[in-house]
């Protein structure tokens, strides 16, 4: 299988040139280089078709470093005037948190404005679902019942706590309550149950007070002191 030759473009732009020198003819050019003199005179034909467009692709190569010139300007422009409102919005947003409380920064995010929602709470450093919350009003009338029921089993069983107190107001008076909000009816109405509380750190005035038989005794050996701690006894050192 013979092998197909190939030709760089510097060979062919040799070979053309040295035939439009007409230094020689074209047989003795394909006949020193063992080419076919057809193929030589294609080459020509096609040097001379894309000649024209040699001086046309310089002039669209300097049109474009030009462009490419401008577009650098512009780039080192627009990278400046970022750099300027960055520091111009970490200022404002540092002097915006100290004048203005949350609730006041969240009046400033407009809906209708040209910027998102989004946008405008991440400036303001404000909870975008704040936006949003529409506060609901408290049902008086349930808050009025609840209050007047658990007056009611408060002062009958000052004993009861939080659950006992909700589990009264769901199962005998069927009001749906939680324990939550129960316990903070109770803060509110100031009530609490009544009931023993723990007084350990008061002591018994009339106890009698031990000495403190161990105090500067020197302690060097094992076993050469023992206690016994029971309320009913004294307690006796052993050496």
């Amino acid at each position: 299988m013979v092998k197909r030759r190939t030709f760089s473009a510097e060979f062919k732009t040799k070979l053309v040139l040295e035939l439009l020198r007409e230094e020689k003819q074209l047989g003795e050019i394909a006949q020193e280089h063992d080419i076919s003199p057809t193929q030589l005179r294609n080459w020509k034909k096609e040097f001379l078709e894309n000649a024209p467009k040699v001086f046309s692709e310089s002039s669209q190569e300097k049109e474009l470093r030009v462009r490419e010139k401008e577009m650098d300007e512009q780039l080192h422009e627009l990278m400046a005037k970022v750099g300027q409102l960055t520091i111009e919005n970490d200022w404002l947003k540092k002097n915006l948190k100290k004048c203005l409380a949350p609730n006041g920064r969240l009046n400033l995010v407009s809906k209708e404005d040209k910027l998102s929602v989004t946008r405008q709470c991440e400036l303001l450093e404000v909870n975008r679902t704040s936006v949003y919350y529409t506060p609901v009003e408290p049902d008086r009338d349930f808050e009025n019942m609840v209050k007047n029921r658990l007056d009611y089993w408060h002062t009958k069983m000052p004993y009861m706590g939080v659950r006992k107190l909700r589990d009264k107001l769901q199962k005998i008076d069927k009001i749906p309550v939680g324990r939550r909000l129960i316990k903070r009816y109770m803060e509110e109405m100031g009530i609490y149950a009544m009931c023993p509380k723990p007084n350990l750190s008061k002591r018994n005035k009339q106890h009698k007070i031990y000495p403190y038989l161990l105090r500067n005794l020197e302690i060097n050996r094992s076993n050469q002191v023992w206690a016994v701690d029971y309320p009913d006894e004294k307690v006796i050192p052993m050496f």
